[in-house]
């Protein structure tokens, strides 16, 4: 059985200092991994934790030690607290007037909507750090959103859970707050090098139709910009037009035949900027883990090569 103790200042310290001796094994793992050739960088990841909400002690939170461990943990920044139902149980003026930690813990303890997200920061590794986009907690759900692989969202997710209840005054471990996990979900970000330009993701009919139809015949790439009033609003071949492949996607759904619940996935191919547009860098997006997203991705460029 867990012992609750008040909850001390050092608690959250001492928790800051494991998770930092735990990460170099995170170091470790992702250096052992060789980066293939075609991969130029991952761009990012997110993961979420669905739990139950018992896992999830948010109305015994000191919201104070809580902010002061994320803080120190990770650099981010509280975003503006949503009031939610305290809208109808309390004076405007008394909400505008309330201090953002304030209002949060009147949140964690009368709102059955609870949620807090928190903005930017960096998860530290050894001699290096992963940017962190958005950490989001909710009355049963976790969710974390790195510029970096789903293994370091994982990890964030966990040592926040961590924090939760040592701001609520209990030591947990993962290992036991795992026991309350239900699903998670994960999406992962790569830019990756095509031996072949984008383009070729057309097939034959699609390309036909650009090159018979968009830049020739009825010239339908030239009427896709504003028609002037000058020429009658009508559209002018006096232009250049380049037509190129900028996104693929996919719409996933799938349904577990054992209990009914449906969940929608995407699977996309996308030029990240205007300037890469008609080259052979890509992004490719996912709702998979990395190790997943990888082989899946690998499976891709392998139906390329083989053209």
């Amino acid at each position: 059985m867990t012992e609750t103790v008040p909850f001390p200042a050092t608690q959250a310290d001492d928790l800051i200092s494991e998770f930092a001796a735990k990460r170099s094994a995170i170091v470790e793992s992702e250096t052992a991994k060789s980066s293939p050739d075609y991969l130029e960088s991952v761009d990012g990841a997110t993961v979420d934790y669905s739990l139950r909400p018992v896992a999830l002690p948010l109305a015994q939170v000191d919201v104070l030690s809580f902010l002061e461990s994320m803080a120190d943990g990770y650099g981010t920044t509280l975003a503006p607290v949503a009031p939610g139902e305290l809208i109808r149980q309390l004076p405007a003026d008394k909400l505008y007037q309330m201090s953002q930690a304030d209002l949060l813990s009147l949140v964690f303890k009368r709102d059955s909507i609870k949620q807090v997200v928190f903005e930017g920061g960096r998860f530290p590794l050894k001699f290096d750090f992963v940017p962190i986009r958005t950490i989001a907690v909710t009355w049963n759900s976790i969710h974390v959103s790195v510029e970096g692989s789903t293994q370091i969202a994982e990890n964030v997710a966990q040592e926040v859970l961590q924090l939760i209840w040592a701001a609520a005054g209990s030591r947990r471990g993962w290992d036991e707050l795992a026991t309350h996990q239900v699903a998670v979900g994960y999406s992962t970000q790569t830019r990756i090098h095509l031996p072949v330009e984008f383009n070729k993701l057309l097939g034959a009919e699609l390309q036909s139709l650009v090159d018979q139809h968009l830049l020739s015949n009825e010239h339908f790439a030239a009427s896709m910009r504003p028609l002037e009033k000058a020429r009658g609003f009508a559209a002018t071949r006096r232009v250049a037009s380049v037509v190129s492949l900028s996104s693929l996607a996919f719409r996933v759904d799938t349904m577990d035949l054992a209990n009914g619940i449906g969940h929608g996935g995407a699977l996309s191919f996308y030029a990240p900027t205007r300037a890469d547009v008609g080259s052979r860098t890509i992004v490719v997006s996912s709702a998979l883990s990395l190790d997943d997203h990888m082989r899946l991705v690998r499976a891709f460029l392998d139906l390329l090569e083989a053209e």
